[in-house]
């Protein structure tokens, strides 16, 4: 149980907050597009 509180707070701490600071920047370049295509319906892969 330790080694998964470890692993949940390196994460957590360590890798999650970049990753979603670099979505969020994604997010704020591609606004523009993002906003004009919304509500169209995505083609499953």
């Amino acid at each position: 149980m330790s080694l998964c509180m470890e692993t949940f707070h390196h994460e957590y701490n360590e890798v999650w907050p970049a990753l979603f600071e670099r979505m969020e920047n994604r997010i704020v370049a591609n606004d523009e597009r993002l906003e004009a295509t919304k509500g169209e319906k995505q083609l499953a892969c």
